[in-house]
């Protein structure tokens, strides 16, 4: 920073060996791109002191909670090979929830952990090639104004997160319903108390069963929004192209400038978000 311009970067580099700093490396340019994503460039920017004049900077953090279920089938289908996400379904897309054909190696993922019996009791492995899998991705919505990202001790960033509100539960028993419905002999819904379900009737355990959050077997994908853009820099951190509001010659060019959960995977809109920034840098430098 010069005169409250960012003017480049100074980075250390690490020894492979020993992973002390062996040097320093500094880049002067006349535009910074910070791209570290929704979880690390929060951090360098809250670590530096910078962009913090909205308040907004580590706020606003949404990801998309996501659970699974897995049905297993008479004929193998080896699953994992091919295309993971090979079909999505969104029917349920008006309520937030994107359905997603995902199968992960054996060993991997919640294909496998969503198999009833532990240790040597997991016998459902030897049927892993005839089992298939569908996972659930919820839009997370509303405002989070509590702060999410805070500045752990040491190198690490420490994030406080939970969904507000859980997998629904129609999508559950729709999910299981159909999978019954297309061959599936026996479904697996990951639920407690409820190891699997055989027969459409059995769909109406998982609607009208009741459990806890804490219950469910979710995780948690794609953050998002945590140096979000904006048209005015009192509620956001930088301006709809990236440029951060109060550092000139700033530009943040990620996940964090999101200025809320996509319904489905941000990967194209995080890349067309960094396409369309970096033409207009380009064309402002000449």
């Amino acid at each position: 920073m010069e005169a409250g311009r960012a003017v480049g970067v100074v980075a250390d580099l690490i020894d492979p060996e020993s992973g002390r700093p062996r040097c320093e490396m500094r880049v002067r340019a006349k535009a910074t791109v910070l791209a570290a994503g929704a979880v690390f460039t929060p951090a360098l920017l809250m670590r530096q002191k910078l962009a913090g004049s909205s308040g907004q900077l580590g706020r606003n953090l949404v990801v998309h909670p996501g659970a699974g279920t897995s049905a297993l089938f008479d004929e193998d289908l080896s699953a994992w090979r091919g295309t993971m996400q090979s079909y999505y379904i969104d029917e349920h897309l008006d309520d937030g929830v994107l359905l997603e054909a995902t199968f992960p190696p054996p060993g991997l993922g919640y294909s496998a952990g969503s198999l009833p019996g532990w240790g040597r009791d997991k016998e459902l492995f030897r049927l892993y090639p005839r089992v298939a899998s569908i996972g659930s991705i919820c839009s997370d919505e509303g405002e989070r104004s509590d702060p999410a990202h805070r500045e752990a001790r040491g190198a690490h960033p420490l994030l406080a997160v939970g969904p507000r509100r859980p997998p629904g539960r129609r999508r559950d028993s729709a999910l299981g319903g159909a999978a019954l419905r297309r061959g599936a002999t026996t479904v697996y819904p990951m639920l407690p108390g409820l190891t699997s379900i055989s027969s459409p009737h059995d769909v109406e355990r998982i609607r009208s069963g009741k459990w806890k959050r804490s219950e469910l077997h979710v995780s948690a994908y794609h953050p998002m929004g945590t140096a979000r853009m904006g048209t005015d820099s009192f509620g956001s951190v930088v301006d709809p192209w990236g440029a951060v509001w109060d550092v000139p010659g700033l530009h943040v060019l990620d996940a964090s400038i999101l200025p809320s959960s996509t319904h489905v995977n941000p990967q194209i809109t995080i890349m067309a978000l960094a396409a369309r920034g970096a033409a207009r840098l380009a064309d402002a430098l000449g």
